[in-house]
C-alpha cells in the first residue's frame, strides 16, 4: 500500500473536500497498481490539516525500471488546489536477468561459406530489453582464413517471459585442406539490464577433408584400337595438398600415354587431369588383348606420398584383319508374284579363319510397309582361304500394278568377325514398269444471282492406281462470259491429287459475279495442262452462268391503298424497276380531273433503277358536295431499252374524301380560356362552316363553375362572321386550387343540317381565390400514463374541394417507444368540402417503472390537397405524467475466504426491487466491525458516489480482502450506503429526520489452519500389569470449532487406534481406546491427533503410566525313574498370574548337580546329559533342577551318560527331587 498525504494549509471553519483519481505514467493500472478514485475530506481546524489517499501496489517478480503514476486532485470544495498532482514511485526490487552463450560446432565444408549460429539466452523475468556486446576471438582457428570475425545478429533480447533468446551468426570459410578440428570464441561483455553468467561461447570447425586420388575412366572402361581409336581417363585429388603431388605413369609395352608424370599443386588439385591412352600399332595379329598402366605417387605432403592408385587396364582392338564389301544390284518390278534380287558379299585378303558377318535390309524409297520387298536379316560366312572369296544374300521383290517411281532399298553389313567392312551397304534398285494414270475435268453451271458472288466448283478426277501425287496446271478462258465482270479469272483449289486407290479427285473454284441485267446465259472454260505423274484425257471444263433477271416496274401504295381528302390529307405510292436497264426509262403520270400526281415524269437510269421513287397524290379541292368518290392515275413508259419501252404499268386507284359538311367552329382567344374567381374573364368566338338555309341559334351553358352567357344567332347572311362569347368564373368560398369549368353548347335551327348539331365544348382554366389552414389545436396535451389514450385534435379552417390528407408521425422525446405506441407514417384526412375536426389517439403504455414525466411529439407533414392549403401549428407535444413509486434499494451481505496472501475481492451487490427509469445514486463507504483496518483485514473504501443507471437493477461493489496465514476466526465489516436518491429502503428510520443508511455486512471466512491441543484426560486403571488392558481417554481442542480426525495412543511399543474423534462442545472433540502394554516399566503414553483436513493442525499429548510384571508358576511332570544314558522326557507347565494371562517370554534352565540345560524357544523340549560317576559314584540318586525361562509346557528329555556298559538305571523319587526356575526375558 502506498499512502499519499493531502495537506490543507490555511485556517478554515468548514471541512475541505476534494475528488481524487489515479492516472498512469510509466506504471500501468491493473498490472502495477490498483486504480483508485473517490472523494476525500479534511476536517476544519487550525493552520494545517491532512488526510491520506491509499493506493494498492501490485508486487511482481519482473525486473524493470522504477515506475511512476499520479494521483490527481480535482473539484475542491471550500479550498483551492495548489499542487494537484502527487507522483507515486514504485522502486524495482527484482534481480536483473542473466545472459549465457552456448557452444556450437559445424562441419567445415569444402568451399564457399556456411553459417555457425550461437544462441544467447536471457534467464529471468524482465520488462526491459537486455543488451550486450559480442566479439569473436581466435582459438586454433584464425580470422579471416577460417572464419570471419564480424558477427551477424541482434545484441538485444526483448523483454518478455521467463526466458528469451537472440542469435549471433559467424561465417565459416570452407576449404579442402586436411587439417585438425579448429576452434574460435565469441565473448560477451558490457551487459545492459542484465548480468552475464556465461560470457564465452566456443565455436568448433570440424574438418571434413581426407586425402585421396580419384581415377575415372571415360565410359567406365578404357578401349583403344591399334592405329585407330584412343581413349582417356582422368586423375584428380580429393583434398588440397600442402606440397606438389607427382603421379608417374608406367604404360608397359601395349599402350603409350601422352604425358608422365602428372603433377598436382595446391592450385590445380581439384582440376581433373586427362591421361590419353594410345594402343601400340604393331604388325602382330593378336586379336583383342589388353595393356596395363601402373601409377607411382611422390609428394612432400605426407598424406599423399606413396598414396596407392589403382591400375588402368586398356582393352585393345587388333587392326590386322581382311575386308568385306557388298555390291549394288537392280531388277524390273513386275506386275504380280515375287522375284529374288541377289547381292554378292566379297572377302578381300588372305585369312586362316572363316570370316563372318550379320546382314539386314533397310528401307530407302522402297519400303516393306508398301510391300515393295520382303525384309531379310541373318548372318553370313565366307570360308578361310586365298586372296578373295564370296557369298550371296537373296531378297524377295514383290510385283504390283501401281504406277510409281523407281525405288531402292539397302542391305547393310554389320558385326564382322575376323575381318573389317570396307563397303557395308548394298543398294537394291526396283525399276517401275506400270502405266501413268489419266486426268479429266467436268462441266458445271450456276444461276447468276442479283448481287455479291457465288462459287462455281469444277472437279478434276484421276483414274488409275498410283503411288505418286498427280499434278497439273489449270487456267480459265472467256467464252461468252467475260472476266472480271462476269467471273474472276483466278481459281481457288489444289492442282494436285494425292496418291491412293483407283481414283482420286480435287476441286477448282471460280468466283461468279451476280447482276440485275437482263441478258442471255454465258459460258467460260477451265483448261488443264502440264500434268505430272499422269496424262490428261479431258483437258477442258465448261462453266455456264444462267441468267435470272426480267424487266418490270413495281408499284407500292403506302399502307396498301391510296386515300386523299379534298383540301386535306395527301397520300403516296412508289415506283421502282425490277432489273437494271441499259438505257434511261421515263414514266409519265396522268391523274385526270380528280387527283394531281407529283412529280411527273419519273426518270430511272442504270444508276438509280433499284431506288424506289415516291409519287405524292393530292385531291382536287372543289366546292362540289360529292360525298366520297375516287380517281385513277395512269402511267406511260418510254425507253431506249427495248425491254422497257412501252412496258404496261397497272393504273393506281385513289379513294377521295369530300370536305363539304355543316358545322360550327370554336376558336379560343390566345388558344385557351383562363378566368379567375371574382376577377379576370376571357372570350372565344364561334362561326358556321357552311351557309345555313335558316337561322341557327347556339346557346352556351357554363355549369356550376362558369356563369351562363347569352345565346348567339347565325343567319344565312352572317354565318361566316365569327361572334364573341365572354366567359366568367363562378365566385365561391371553396378551396379548389386551379380548376376547370366546361362551357357546353346547344344548337337549334329549322335547317336540318344544323338542327340538333353536336358541336365542341370550351374548357376554361379557373384560378381559385380561396385558402385554408390545417393545425393542431391545442398544441400540447398532458395526462397520466394510466389514462390511455391521449387525444390530439387537428382542425381545418375552410372546406377544400379535393379533401386534405396529411402524414402523421410521432417522435420520441424523453418518452421512448416503450412509453407509448409510436405512429409511423400515419394518416389524417379531411373529406372533400368538410371542415369537421379530426382526432388523433396515441396509446400510452402503463408501467410500474418509476421515472420522470416524459414527453413526445406528433408532427404533421406531407400535406396533400388541391388549392391554397397550408400548415399552421404542425407539431403538438404530449406529456406522460408518471404515477409509479420509486424502487426499494437493498444490499447483499457476502462472505469470502480470506486467503493466505495478497488481496481477494469480496463482491457486494446493490440491487433495486424493480427497474427504474431514473438513475439511482448513493454514497458508499466501508466501516470496521470485528474486521478492522488497523489489523489490515480489508482495504478501506473511502466515501464516494456510485450510481445504478436507469434501466439497470444492480451494481457490484468490490472490497479487497487482505489475506494472511494467522488464524483469527471469521470477522466482519460493514459497507454503508447513504445519501440515497431516487430509491427507498424497505425499513425506513423510525425517528423522523434520522439519516437513511443501508448496511451490508461482509464476512471474512478465516481459512487458516486452527492450532489444536491434545490432552490425555485419563488412563484407567493405573497402574496395570503386563497383559492387562486399560482405557485411555483423550480430548482434542481447537480454537473455534470441534476438530475432526483420529487419535492413536502408544506406550512406545504397544498401541491402540486410530480412533475417530467424537465432536463435543466447541471447540472440543473426544476419543478413547483400550491399550494393553506388553512389557513392564514406567510408560510414557503418547496420544497423536491426525486431522481429517488441513483446517486443523496436528498435535499430541503425553502422560505417565506404570506397568508391573506379572507373577508366574512352574509345574514339572516326568517319570519316577530313568536310566543312565537313556533319554527321559519331562514336561514343564509355566502359568502367568495376571488378568490378561498371555504367554510370557524368557529362558528355562534345567539343572541336575553340576549339569545344566537352557531352553529358549517354543518347542518345550530339552535334553540333559549328566555324568553320574562324579565324586566316585558309579550310580545312585541325583536331584534334578529345572529353571524355566521360556514358555509353559516345555518338554525335556533326560539322558544319563554311561561310564561303562554295565551301569544300571537310577531311580528318581518324584517331583521333590526336581525343581525349575523361571527367569523372565524382561
Amino acid at each position: 500500500m502506498l499512502n499519499f498525504t493531502v495537506t490543507r494549509t490555511g485556517i478554515t471553519a468548514s471541512a475541505v473536500g476534494f475528488n481524487f483519481a489515479t492516472a498512469d505514467n510509466t506504471a500501468t493500472a491493473g498490472s502495477d497498481y490498483v486504480v483508485a478514485s473517490g472523494t476525500g475530506t479534511i476536517a476544519a481546524g487550525g493552520a494545517t490539516g491532512s488526510t491520506q489517499v491509499a493506493v494498492t501496489i501490485n508486487g511482481e517478480a519482473v525486473f524493470e525500471n522504477n515506475e511512476t503514476f499520479f494521483v490527481n486532485l480535482s473539484a475542491p470544495t471550500n479550498a483551492t488546489i495548489a499542487d494537484a498532482q502527487g507522483v507515486g514511485t514504485i522502486t524495482n526490487d527484482d534481480t536483473a536477468p542473466t545472459l549465457a552463450i552456448n557452444d556450437v560446432s559445424i562441419v567445415e565444408g569444402n568451399s564457399g561459406t556456411s553459417d555457425l549460429v550461437f544462441t544467447v539466452t536471457r534467464t529471468g523475468l524482465t520488462a526491459l530489453p537486455a543488451s550486450f556486446s559480442a566479439a569473436a576471438a581466435d582459438g586454433t582457428a584464425t580470422a579471416p582464413s577460417d572464419y570471419l570475425a564480424a558477427l551477424v545478429g541482434s545484441t538485444t533480447i526483448a523483454a518478455g517471459g521467463a526466458t528469451g533468446t537472440t542469435t549471433l551468426t559467424a561465417t565459416i570459410n570452407g576449404d579442402a585442406v586436411v587439417e585438425a578440428n579448429e576452434t574460435f570464441f565469441v565473448n560477451l561483455s558490457a551487459p545492459g539490464n542484465a548480468t552475464i553468467a556465461d560470457n564465452q561461447g566456443t565455436g568448433t570447425i570440424n574438418n571434413d577433408d581426407t586425402a585421396g586420388i580419384v581415377l575415372v575412366q571415360s565410359g567406365g572402361s578404357t578401349d583403344v584400337t591399334e592405329g585407330g581409336v584412343t581413349d582417356s581417363y582422368t586423375l584428380v585429388l580429393t583434398s588440397q595438398p600442402t606440397g606438389n603431388v607427382s603421379v608417374a605413369l608406367n604404360p608397359g609395352t601395349q599402350v603409350t600415354v601422352a604425358s608422365s608424370p602428372v603433377v598436382f599443386t595446391s592450385a590445380n588439385w581439384a582440376t581433373p587431369q586427362t591421361v590419353t591412352v594410345t594402343a601400340v600399332d604393331d604388325a602382330a595379329i593378336e586379336g583383342p588383348h589388353t595393356g596395363t598402366i601402373t601409377h607411382t605417387v611422390t609428394s612432400a605432403d605426407a598424406t599423399y606420398n606413396n598414396f596407392p592408385v589403382a591400375n588402368v587396364v586398356a582393352n585393345i582392338t587388333d587392326n590386322d584383319l581382311p575386308t568385306l564389301a557388298i555390291n549394288d544390284v537392280s531388277i524390273s518390278e513386275g506386275n504380280s508374284s515375287t522375284q529374288l534380287l541377289t547381292f554378292t558379299v566379297t572377302r578381300t585378303g588372305t585369312t586362316a579363319s572363316a570370316v563372318g558377318f550379320s546382314f539386314a535390309t533397310a528401307n530407302d524409297t522402297a519400303t516393306t510397309a508398301d510391300s515393295d520387298y520382303v525384309a531379310a536379316s541373318g548372318s553370313g560366312t565366307i570360308p578361310s582361304g586365298g586372296a578373295s572369296a564370296t557369298t550371296t544374300i537373296a531378297v524377295t521383290i514383290t510385283g504390283d500394278a501401281t504406277f510409281e517411281n523407281t525405288e531402292s532399298f539397302f542391305v547393310n553389313l554389320t558385326a564382322p568377325t575376323n575381318a573389317t567392312i570396307t563397303d557395308p551397304q548394298g543398294v537394291g534398285t526396283i525399276t517401275n514398269d506400270d502405266t501413268a494414270p489419266t486426268l479429266t475435268i467436268n462441266d458445271v453451271s450456276i444461276t447468276e444471282g442479283n448481287a455479291g458472288t457465288q462459287n462455281l466448283v469444277f472437279t478434276v478426277t484421276r483414274t488409275g492406281l498410283t503411288a505418286l501425287p498427280a499434278s497439273f496446271t489449270a487456267v480459265t478462258a472467256d467464252g461468252t462470259a467475260s472476266a472480271p465482270s462476269d467471273y474472276l479469272a483466278a481459281l481457288a483449289g489444289s492442282a494436285s491429287i494425292a496418291a491412293g486407290g483407283a481414283t482420286g479427285t480435287t476441286t477448282l473454284t471460280a468466283t461468279i459475279n451476280g447482276d440485275f441485267i437482263v441478258e442471255a446465259n454465258e459460258t467460260f472454260v477451265v483448261n488443264l495442262s502440264a500434268s505430272s505423274s499422269a496424262t490428261i484425257a479431258d483437258n477442258q471444263g465448261t462453266g455456264t452462268i444462267t441468267n435470272d433477271d426480267t424487266a418490270g416496274i413495281t408499284v407500292v401504295q403506302s399502307a396498301g391503298t391510296t386515300n386523299v381528302t379534298e383540301g386535306g390529307a395527301t397520300d403516296t405510292y412508289t415506283l421502282v424497276l425490277t432489273s437494271q436497264p441499259i438505257g434511261d426509262v421515263s414514266v409519265a403520270l396522268n391523274g385526270g380531273a380528280q387527283v394531281t400526281p407529283s412529280p411527273t415524269p419519273l426518270l430511272f437510269t442504270s444508276g438509280n433503277w433499284n431506288l424506289p421513287q415516291t409519287v405524292t397524290v393530292t385531291a382536287v379541292d372543289d366546292p362540289v358536295i360529292e360525298g366520297n368518290h375516287s380517281g385513277s392515275i395512269a402511267s406511260v413508259v418510254s425507253s431506249s431499252d427495248g425491254n422497257y419501252n412501252g412496258l404496261v404499268v397497272a393504273p393506281v386507284s385513289v379513294a377521295i374524301t369530300d370536305n363539304d359538311t355543316p358545322g360550327v367552329t370554336l376558336v379560343e382567344s390566345g388558344g385557351n380560356t383562363v378566368v379567375t374567381e371574382g376577377g379576370a374573364t376571357d372570350t372565344y368566338t364561334m362561326v358556321l362552316t357552311s351557309q345555313p338555309s335558316a337561322n341557327v341559334t347556339v346557346t352556351p351553358n357554363g355549369g356550376t363553375q362558369l356563369t351562363n352567357p347569352p345565346a348567339v344567332v347565325f343567319t344565312n347572311a352572317n354565318w361566316n362572321l365569327p361572334q364573341t362569347v365572354t366567359v366568367t368564373a363562378t365566385d365561391d368560398n371553396v378551396v379548389e386550387g386551379t380548376h376547370s369549368g366546361t362551357m357546353s353548347h346547344t344548337v337549334a335551327s329549322a335547317d336540318t343540317n344544323y338542327a340538333g348539331l353536336v358541336i365542341g365544348q370550351v374548357s376554361a382554366s379557373i384560378t381559385d381565390n380561396d385558402s385554408a389552414v390545417v393545425a393542431f389545436n391545442p398544441i400540447s396535451v398532458s395526462q397520466t400514463e394510466a389514462s390511455s389514450p391521449m387525444a390530439f385534435t387537428v382542425t381545418l379552417s375552410n372546406p377544400v374541394a379535393s379533401g386534405v390528407t396529411l402524414t402523421l408521425d410521432s417522435a420520441p422525446g424523453s418518452a421512448t417507444a416503450a412509453d407509448f405506441t409510436p405512429i409511423v407514417t400515419g394518416t389524417v384526412s379531411f373529406a372533400a368540402n368538410s371542415t369537421a375536426s379530426q382526432t388523433v389517439n396515441v396509446v400510452i403504455s402503463n408501467d410500474v417503472l418509476d421515472e420522470n414525466d416524459e414527453t413526445f411529439t406528433l408532427a404533421l407533414t406531407g400535406l396533400t390537397a388541391t388549392g391554397n392549403v397550408t400548415l399552421g401549428t404542425a407539431i403538438a407535444t404530449g406529456t406522460i405524467q408518471d404515477d409509479d413509486l420509486p424502487p426499494v434499494i437493498s444490499i447483499t451481505s457476502p462472505s469470502q475466504l480470506e486467503g493466505n496472501a495478497g488481496n481477494t475481492p469480496m463482491n457486494f451487490v446493490v440491487s433495486l426491487s424493480a427497474v427504474s427509469g431514473r438513475d439511482v445514486s448513493f454514497t458508499r463507504a466501508t466501516a470496521d466491525g470485528s474486521a478492522t483496518l488497523a489489523n489490515n483485514d480489508y482495504l478501506q473504501l473511502l466515501p464516494a458516489g456510485a450510481t445504478i443507471l436507469a434501466g439497470q437493477t444492480s451494481l457490484p461493489i468490490t472490497v479487497q480482502i487482505v489475506g494472511d496465514s494467522v488464524f483469527e476466526g471469521n470477522e466482519n465489516f460493514r459497507l454503508d450506503l447513504s445519501n440515497i436518491v431516487n430509491a427507498t429502503i424497505a425499513v425506513p428510520p423510525l425517528i423522523e429526520g434520522t439519516p437513511v443508511v443501508l448496511t451490508g455486512t461482509g464476512t471474512i471466512l478465516d481459512d487458516d489452519q486452527q492450532p489444536t491441543t491434545t490432552t490425555i484426560t485419563s488412563d484407567m486403571p493405573d497402574a496395570t500389569v503386563v497383559g492387562q488392558p486399560y482405557t485411555v481417554a483423550v480430548n482434542v481442542a481447537a480454537v473455534t470449532t470441534s476438530p475432526l480426525g483420529t487419535v492413536t495412543i502408544s506406550d512406545g511399543s504397544a498401541s491402540c487406534g486410530p480412533v475417530t474423534l467424537t465432536t463435543a462442545a466447541a471447540p472440543n472433540s473426544t476419543a478413547s481406546c483400550a491399550l494393553t502394554s506388553t512389557s513392564a516399566g514406567a510408560k510414557t503414553l503418547t496420544a497423536s491427533y491426525t486431522p481429517a483436513s488441513t483446517a486443523f493442525a496436528a498435535s499430541s499429548g503425553t502422560t505417565a503410566h506404570q506397568v508391573n510384571a506379572a507373577s508366574t508358576a512352574i509345574s514339572v511332570v516326568g517319570p519316577a525313574r530313568s536310566r543312565i544314558n537313556q533319554p527321559t522326557s519331562f514336561t514343564f507347565a509355566l502359568s502367568v498370574n495376571a488378568p490378561g494371562a498371555g504367554s510370557p517370554a524368557g529362558t528355562v534352565t534345567l539343572t541336575s548337580g553340576t549339569a545344566t540345560c537352557n531352553v529358549t524357544g517354543a518347542d518345550g523340549h530339552a535334553e540333559l546329559r549328566a555324568d553320574l560317576h562324579d565324586a566316585g559314584q558309579s550310580h545312585g540318586q541325583r536331584r534334578l533342577r529345572a529353571e524355566q525361562r521360556q514358555l509353559p509346557g516345555l518338554q525335556f528329555q533326560w539322558r544319563r551318560q554311561r561310564a561303562d556298559p554295565g551301569v544300571r538305571a537310577e531311580r528318581h523319587r518324584g517331583d521333590q527331587d526336581r525343581c525349575g526356575r523361571y527367569l523372565p526375558a524382561g
